[in-house]
């Protein structure tokens, strides 16, 4: 071995130590912020809280019905939330009978009893004596997506921050102590969120934004067995690491957040023609009020995609989309242009920058073990084999702790069998594709500095709504 294969060792080696020392720090600190969260309690407002829920839902209406089932069980004051479903007229057109909005409309009727409602071309509202008042907004396909907004000539493309915008353009906010709280249209929330919320924010200060884990298992018996991985690993890092990101950047997470209207209103809404809405939100929040989301410790379940596919298309568009917050975020606020740098590089470095390095990593050790193949076993062959039989401990505790989100009722002997196939994929499998995990978050952000360097538009039509296929849901 010469001596420059001897310094990429020990570059290689010295990034993977930083970044397993990192994540055991994340994790500790994590578990430290959720202990010490559940044993603080603010001074209680004396007025309740109001609760807006808004569910962006374009092509949901497998899983619709049920988000909204979930919704109607949180224990709240019913007069103190509204849910707000917003589906797109395109889908509308184009479906008929069977797009999300009348999917909604049929269950709501059939099953919620409604003592009063109405519908016109782009709202229905139902209202009773045992549910909150439900709201569905139907995009116009000429809404251009700012707020107050207005209509073009021309087909506006879909995207969740303009769904978002229409609704927070023609629905009344008008409560005292309102919070607009974003969910995805299959979120599950847990039914105490709201007075979680509400036993913890203070009368004597501004209301803080809530960011809140959501946990990617739910339709964990659906999916391949390299989105099994995913959805674990997703699930572990909203769990313990979301609470020490939220100690130095303002992460948004696009579900589970709870913002002060009075904020959003303020900022003018979300940015529309953005892929991760959410991230540039949480920026220009910081920015505007120099605060960071609370953690939330109350877990949202979702879907992860099914397969590959699925997975690549919505980690490629997220991973555009957050170097496209960083790339073109150039206002400033209350802080100065020094401060907003520094707040930018950690966004960075405590996130996309994993993305470089594990897929480094990943191929430098699938390179490093093909060529051992026919080699002696040496030291580093030892050391990474029992890397990843520490690993295959690590994923399937995780799969014992997440278990009681993923539709599983008792132990089967279908689950015992997926059970085995996870542990053999990551003996046999894992260690040669694992760089792919990386992959879909690496192109996405290599798209976003290629349109940069050319003076491309903010984001390609491509970027916009695509929607990951949902699984069934019982």
């Amino acid at each position: 071995m010469n001596t420059w294969q001897n310094i990429l060792y020990i570059v290689l080696s010295s990034i993977g130590f930083l970044v397993s020392i990192r994540f055991f720090f994340f994790v500790l600190m994590g578990t430290y912020q959720k202990n010490t969260d559940k044993r603080i309690l603010y001074s209680s407002l004396h007025d309740q809280l109001f609760f807006s829920i808004l569910i962006p839902a374009k092509e949901e209406a497998s899983v619709i019905t049920n988000t909204l089932k979930n919704m109607l069980q949180i224990q709240y004051s019913r007069n103190k939330q509204e849910i707000i479903l917003i589906t797109d007229q395109k889908e509308t057109i184009a479906h008929k009978n069977e797009s999300t909005r009348k999917v909604v409309e049929r269950w709501i009727e059939k099953n919620c009893n409604p003592t009063n409602s109405g519908k016109d071309k782009n709202q229905s509202f139902f209202e009773g004596d045992s549910f909150p008042s439900i709201y569905i907004l139907d995009v116009p396909i000429t809404y251009d997506g700012t707020i107050p907004g207005s209509y073009k000539n021309q087909f506006i493309p879909s995207s969740k921050g303009r769904a978002l915008n229409y609704a927070l353009s023609v629905h009344s906010f008008s409560h005292p102590y309102h919070y607009c709280s974003f969910f995805d249209a299959e979120t599950h929330a847990e039914e105490s969120i709201f007075s979680y919320i509400q036993e913890h924010t203070s009368k004597k200060e501004p209301l803080p934004v809530w960011q809140g884990p959501a946990l990617q298992v739910r339709n964990f018996k659906h999916l391949s067995l390299f989105s099994k991985i995913a959805a674990l690993a997703q699930a572990f890092s909203h769990d313990y690491t979301l609470p020490s990101l939220l100690r130095w950047i303002p992460f948004l997470g696009g579900t589970n957040m709870h913002i002060p209207y009075s904020m959003i209103q303020d900022l003018h809404g979300f940015q529309a023609t953005c892929a991760t809405e959410d991230i540039e939100m949480g920026i220009r929040i910081w920015d505007q009020w120099n605060t960071i989301p609370k953690f939330l410790p109350i877990v949202c379940t979702e879907q992860t995609p099914a397969n590959f596919r699925g997975y690549f298309v919505q980690r490629y568009r997220w991973g555009k989309g957050i170097i496209d917050v960083l790339l073109h975020a150039n206002k400033s606020f209350f802080h100065t242009p020094k401060e907003r740098s520094w707040m930018l590089w950690k966004v960075f470095l405590l996130g996309p920058i994993e993305w470089y390095l594990y897929g480094i990593l990943s191929i430098f050790y699938l390179s490093h073990t093909l060529q051992k193949i026919s080699v002696p076993i040496s030291s580093f062959d030892v050391s990474y084999f029992l890397f990843l039989g520490t690993s295959i401990v690590f994923i399937q505790s995780l799969y014992l702790r997440y278990r009681r989100y993923m539709q599983y009722n008792k132990w089967s002997v279908c689950e015992l069998f997926q059970f085995f196939l996870l542990t053999l994929y990551m003996v046999t499998v894992l260690p040669f594709f694992s760089f792919l995990y990386g992959l879909p978050f690496i192109c996405g952000s290599l798209l976003s500095v290629y349109q940069k360097l050319q003076n491309k538009p903010y984001s390609a039509k491509r970027e916009f709504w695509e929607k990951t296929p949902r699984t069934s849901e019982k």
